[in-house]
């Protein structure tokens, strides 16, 4: 895979990412501490967007055997692309259904 030619999207993937989880990160610190009451709303995820574009990526990556290259431009999220699992949850379920 050409890599570069992801690199925007890659780009705002990371940094929004970053603030998101370091959001969160203070989000529950501050709940911690202040109790849940007092610290207002939950950061909010900003890449829903872009995130059935994400899914693509990492589905080619998989074909094409690139995890490495993957999780460098792409690192793991779940919540972006939670609306997608959530609208696809049969197939998923039947994926990774181990019982």
């Amino acid at each position: 895979m050409n890599w570069e030619y992801y690199n925007e999207l890659s780009k705002r993937w990371c940094d929004e990412g970053k603030s998101y989880a370091e959001a969160t990160n203070k989000f529950v610190e501050d709940g911690t501490k202040k109790g849940w009451d007092n610290i207002g709303d939950e950061p909010e995820e900003t890449r829903y967007d872009i995130a059935e574009k994400v899914v693509e990526i990492i589905k080619q990556a998989n074909r094409e055997n690139e995890i490495e290259g993957l999780r460098t431009y792409f690192p793991p999220a779940h919540v972006p692309l939670m609306d997608i699992f959530e609208k696809n949850r049969p197939s998923y379920y039947i994926c990774f259904n181990y019982t």
